[in-house]
């Protein structure tokens, strides 16, 4: 019985370590979240170019050319929105690697309560942006109201590959780098503008997480002029009742299967 005891102890304690040895915790927006040690992530606030953004709307601001009362009220806001960088949102870089070469991935995340609290949530026209908000800050559903989420918004995705034109929806004074290159260049391509949905996977509850978390993703072909750019995207919103966030992950299309399971870990363990 004693030599069995030693048996079990001594599993569990390799068993503390392997999981030590093959997963690191990050601070995220909505809590800590756990990535394989072989995935290195950088965190966008924790680098110089924070204070890089914060010196340079400082020293815009001190030159005689911009001290009128709305150059001034325009580096506050860059200011304070700065310095919310870490706290109500950040950018973070996914690195890894496999037999294939280097991978990366960039995740979004954002605050979704300190969002609403800022663009001030009684200017929002649309009810449902009301509701919506106070399921977030309960952080918890009934499963009537959660299957009912679901189904909403599932019925509401493509089943195929779906393209959208987004010079037909975009103001005409708006216009990307590269169509202006192609009008430039007097080229057909110009007007062209789409991206295409496809491969969607549903919104579903990621379980075992210790927060409601739902995720959903798909794979997206952006059309620039007759280039196309293959992508990959994947997102979850994480309802902490604190933190409500909103995370959002692109990577090219041909690192999906390398990221797609590390992404879902990385949702659900955030605590």
């Amino acid at each position: 019985m004693k030599s069995l005891k030693t048996i079990v102890c001594t599993a569990c304690l390799v068993g503390s370590m392997t999981a030590v040895g093959f997963a690191q915790n990050i601070n995220t927006v909505a809590g800590v979240a756990s990535v394989p040690n072989t995935v290195k992530v950088v965190t966008l606030s924790n680098t110089s170019i924070k204070p890089m953004l914060h010196d340079a709307v400082i020293y815009e601001a001190k030159k005689p050319s911009n001290q009128s009362y709305k150059m001034q009220q325009g580096a506050k806001e860059a200011i304070e929105a700065i310095e919310q960088m870490g706290i109500a949102y950040d950018l973070y870089q996914l690195q890894g690697a496999d037999a294939t070469g280097e991978k990366d991935a960039i995740v979004f995340a954002l605050d979704m309560k300190s969002t609403m609290e800022v663009i001030k949530l009684d200017d929002v026209k649309d009810p449902m942006a009301s509701v919506a908000m106070q399921m977030l800050e309960k952080g918890d559903l009934d499963p009537i109201t959660e299957q009912f989420m679901l189904t909403a918004v599932n019925s509401q995705l493509p089943t195929g590959a779906k393209t959208f034109d987004l010079t037909e929806s975009l103001p005409k004074e708006i216009e990307t780098k590269s169509q202006a290159m192609y009008r430039a260049i007097g080229s057909d391509l110009n007007n062209t503008t789409q991206i295409t949905v496809q491969d969607v996977k549903p919104l579903t509850k990621i379980h075992g997480a210790t927060y409601n978390t739902y995720t959903i993703s798909s794979r997206i072909i952006g059309n620039t002029g007759g280039t196309f750019n293959p992508y990959y995207a994947n997102a979850a919103v994480v309802m902490n009742p604190a933190h409500p966030t909103l995370y959002l992950a692109i990577t090219s299309d041909v690192q999906r299967t390398y990221f797609e399971p590390i992404l879902h870990e990385f949702y659900k363990s955030i605590k």
